[in-house]
C-alpha cells in the first residue's frame, strides 16, 4: 500500500496549494439529475440528465510535523488557516488528488477546524467542503453575424438642421386642433362620499 500515491490538493501546475499532514476522512457525492415526467416515446438522450457539481468532503489533520522547531510548527499550522480563508474567499480552482482518482476544478465551499485535547491539543482538525467548478468546462463560441458593410445603403435623403421659424414656433405653441371633449358617457357616475348607489 505504500506505492499508493497520497492525497494531495494542487493547482493547475501540480504545485501543493494546501499543506497538511494527513487526510483522515474522504467522501464523494456524485449526483445527476433525471426527469421526473414521462419521455414521449421513451427517448431518453444525454440531455435528459443534468450533471450536478460533484461534491466532496475531506477532513484534513495539520499539525506542522514537517517544522523543524515549535515556533516553525506554529507557523505551518497559521499558513494552513490563512490558506484555507483564501481559498473559500477566492476564486481559484483546484485538483483534490486520491489514492483511487483525481477530481479536478474544485472550490473550497466551506471549511470549520477545532482543536481537541484527546486528539492532541496542537493539531488543526478541518472538515472542508469542496465543490465543482462547472464553468471552468464550458467552451462558448460566438454566433455568425452579418457584417454592416454587406447590407444595402438606403437613401432617406439629405438631412441638415435649421432653426425654427416664427411660424412653426407659434404652430407649436398654440396647435390648431384642439383636443376634444370626452364624450358625456366617460364622464366619472361615482356618487359623492356616503351616498349609497
Amino acid at each position: 500500500m505504500s506505492n499508493l500515491p497520497a492525497y494531495g490538493i494542487t493547482n493547475s501546475s501540480g504545485s501543493a496549494v494546501v499543506q497538511f499532514d494527513s487526510a483522515v476522512e474522504f467522501d464523494v457525492d456524485a449526483d445527476s439529475a433525471i426527469n421526473s415526467h414521462p419521455i414521449e416515446q421513451g427517448q431518453f438522450a444525454a440531455y435528459n440528465r443534468v450533471q450536478e457539481p460533484i461534491k466532496i468532503g475531506l477532513l484534513l489533520a495539520c499539525q506542522g510535523k514537517t517544522a523543524s522547531s515549535a515556533s516553525g510548527a506554529q507557523s505551518i499550522r497559521t499558513s494552513f488557516i490563512s490558506t484555507l480563508k483564501a481559498l473559500r474567499q477566492g476564486t481559484q480552482v483546484v485538483t483534490i488528488s486520491t489514492p483511487d482518482a483525481s477530481y479536478p476544478n474544485m472550490t473550497l465551499k466551506r471549511f470549520s477546524y477545532k482543536k481537541t485535547a484527546d486528539r492532541g491539543a496542537v493539531t488543526i482538525w478541518a472538515d472542508t467542503q469542496w465543490a465543482e467548478e462547472q464553468s471552468s468546462n464550458v467552451a462558448v463560441s460566438a454566433p455568425a453575424t452579418s457584417q454592416p458593410q454587406g447590407n444595402a445603403v438606403i437613401n432617406f435623403g439629405a438631412l441638415q438642421a435649421a432653426e425654427v421659424n416664427a411660424q412653426q414656433a407659434a404652430a407649436i405653441a398654440n396647435p390648431p386642433i384642439a383636443p376634444a371633449l370626452l364624450p358625456s358617457g366617460y364622464f366619472s357616475t361615482m356618487p359623492s362620499s356616503g351616498d349609497a348607489f
